[in-house]
Formats: C-alpha cells, structure tokens, sequence
C-alpha cells in the first residue's frame, strides 16, 4: 500500500510550525506530514511524493503566497493529483478564489485564519474520510468494470462513474 502525505504550504513560517504541529496531534504517523513555503516548493514537493510512489491525500494551502496565489496552486496541484482533496487556509480570499479552488482544484473546505483547533481537527479528519471513501468506491468501480486499479487512475470515482454512464458501457 502506498504511503499517504499531507503537503501543507504557507509562507509565513509560524503558521507552518503550527500546521505541522498540529497536523502530527491529528493523524499521529498514519501520514506522511511535509511543509513548504511556498508555491513553487509545493508543487516540486508533490511531484517528488508522486514520483516516490506516495499518494497525496490533501494539501492544505494559504491563498496570499508570493508570485501565485493559493487558488492557482490548488489547480495546479489537482492538474498533478486529480484525487488529492485540498483545503484553503487564509483570511483574505475573495469569492472569485473560491469559486476558483472549488471548480479547480478540488477544494474540500475554507478555514479562516485564525482557526480553532477542534475545527481543523474535524475538518482534516473528515477530508480524509472523504478521500478514503473516494479512493474505495474508484476501487469497487475498477473492479466492477474489471479493471486493473493497482495505478493512480488520474480520475475521481465521480468522473469514472459519470463517463462510463453517459458511454452506455458497462
């Protein structure tokens, strides 16, 4: 079974800190936690995961970064990871950066700063039941259709279940 990672990626280095250190509380080394300040650092950090055969389940990202904002990433990180469910952490997001990240990139949830600790508990807890249950059902899916699902399939359940529905196969 492949390893699973939360990538998180602010870059302000107290919020970072925070993340890990909370993150860790949250998922104990059921997951594989890693941080990057900034953007750039994220994408190439998720490419490595990928590359290395880890499965990135979430990432968790601020919206105001240095040279491309949080929404961008998140879309650009779901171009990589069709499946990985994303979080936007941030104060100052506009609904445009929203609607973007939701349309996009996956967006799994919105958290204001500054955040309550049971929240994002419940929040990271409950994305990652989601993205177990998506995996599972891209799994029964594969199988049903007879499919070998030993490889990230780049779809999610949803995408797979609708397309094969609306080619009449079966």
């Amino acid at each position: 079974m492949k390893q699973l990672a939360i990538v998180c990626v602010d870059d302000d280095s107290a919020i970072l800190d925070s993340l890990e250190m909370e993150l860790n509380k949250i998922v104990n080394d059921d997951y594989l936690v890693e941080m990057a300040d900034s953007a750039e650092e994220c994408l190439e950090l998720c490419r490595e995961l990928l590359e290395n055969g880890h499965e990135i389940a979430l990432v968790i990202s601020d919206y105001i970064m240095p040279n491309i904002p949080g929404d961008e990433l998140l879309r650009q990180v779901h171009q990589l990871s069709p499946n990985t469910l994303t979080i936007m952490l941030t104060g100052q997001a506009g609904l445009e950066a929203l609607g973007n990240a939701i349309r996009h990139a996956n967006l799994y949830r919105y958290i204001s700063k500054p955040w309550e600790f049971e929240d994002f508990k419940l929040t990271v807890t409950e994305a990652l039941r989601s993205y177990h249950q998506e995996q599972k059902l891209i799994a029964f899916l594969c199988r049903f259709r007879g499919k070998d699902c030993s490889a990230n399939l780049g779809i999610t359940a949803e995408k797979y279940f609708v397309v094969k529905v609306k080619s009449g196969k079966k």
